[in-house]
């Protein structure tokens, strides 16, 4: 994905924004699940590992040409053949998990907002305000991140604030050498949310130099990511207890409930609501961006122009998007028709996929390209 354009703050803040999904999905129940009630300390556990990715895609986006993001690397690396083959498995598992995060953000909405009593009309609404923000290219949802990101984060500091008093600050730290297996096992979730987050914006670096050559600006969003799923672990645990944070379904979701403003104001719903269809929205664009970009590159028909334009034009990538969508849409259908399923989605074949498409595949691409020396 080619052009100019985006700025370093509103790569870092689209980042922010889209993983505000997987983190408020995942971090307050799975990691407390591993570690309970020292679930907090997983973060600085997973920082590390994560550092270390950020350095090797820093590393390998040296390599790359003027306008070239991580989709032309791997072709590079990997030649035409096997690079658009992989291209097309990025481009099936981007669609894969867009239909996921469709079905799972729909079942949160079905159970926060309960307007309709199936799933399917909110996965409808969600669907059309990805599409419509997909289709508007890259540019205007980088800089939506810029409008709505610091609006949801001021809204989940002033939640957090009136949390406070309800919370049972001892809990935390009842530590001990026994709990440092499970800590490391809870920092996984983390790691592969940090390393999705990391890899999915780089097929737009051809737009903006955000992570070549600055690992001190990669260092310092994956602090700003971990000190919150630290915020989000210790809050949860202490004011609902490790037992009760893992076995929930959506334990911010019920912690927002049990929060009230000087007991006068309470039911957060819509808050909740807020900060859920927003990250969701972000995200969900970015995967279809992602997935007709990838299909475009494989099909030899990169876009000639990725804003303006008619919405239904092949070479600006419009109808690739429209076909991604309606996929979307038929596979959250197929892949998740219960809540089992969705639960065997998101803690098991997710997080697993990611971890292999990322920290697995980038290094062999990496090593490949190294070999090959085109990289």
């Amino acid at each position: 994905m080619t052009g100019a354009g985006l700025t370093r703050r509103q790569y870092f803040l689209l980042c922010s924004l889209a993983v505000l999904s997987p983190l408020l999905r995942l971090v307050p129940q799975e990691t407390a699940a591993y570690a309970g009630n020292v679930s907090w300390l997983c973060a600085a556990a997973a920082y590390g590992p994560l550092l270390l990715f950020g350095l090797l895609l820093n590393a390998m986006l040296r390599a790359r040409r003027p306008g070239e993001g991580m989709g032309e690397l791997i072709l590079r690396a990997l030649g035409p053949v096997f690079g658009r083959g992989l291209l097309a498995v990025y481009a099936l598992c981007f669609l894969l998990y867009a239909a996921f995060l469709l079905r799972s953000g729909a079942d949160r909405f079905l159970t926060s907002v309960s307007i309709f009593r199936s799933a399917w009309p909110y996965a409808a609404v969600l669907l059309i305000l990805a599409l419509f923000g997909a289709l508007g290219g890259p540019k205007p949802l980088f800089r939506a991140a810029e409008i709505f990101y610091p609006a949801l984060m001021a809204l989940l500091l002033f939640a957090l604030l009136f949390a406070l008093p309800q919370l049972h600050v001892r809990r935390l730290f009842a530590v001990s050498a026994a709990d440092a297996a499970p800590v490391l096992r809870g920092a996984v979730p983390l790691l592969n949310i940090g390393c999705g987050m990391l890899f999915y914006p780089t097929f737009f670096e051809g737009r903006v130099s955000a992570l070549e050559g600055r690992g001190g600006a990669v260092a310092g969003w994956l602090a700003r990511l971990c000190l919150l799923a630290a915020v989000l672990n210790a809050v949860a645990v202490s004011m609902l207890g490790a037992s009760l944070t893992a076995h929930l379904s959506y334990p911010f979701f019920t912690m927002l409930r049990n929060v009230s403003i000087f007991h006068a104001v309470e039911r957060f719903e819509a808050l909740i609501v807020g900060m859920w269809v927003l990250p969701d929205f972000a995200l969900l664009a970015l995967m279809l961006l992602l997935a007709s970009g990838a299909a475009r590159t494989v099909l030899g028909c990169p876009p000639k122009n990725d804003g303006g334009g008619r919405l239904f034009r092949l070479e600006n990538g419009r109808i690739v998007i429209w076909i991604c969508a309606a996929a979307v849409f038929v596979l959250a259908q197929l892949l998740t028709p219960n809540a089992f399923t969705l639960r065997e989605w998101s803690c098991r074949i997710i997080p697993a996929a990611t971890l292999i498409l990322t920290a697995g595949c980038v290094p062999v691409i990496f090593l490949i390209g190294k070999l090959r020396k085109t990289l």
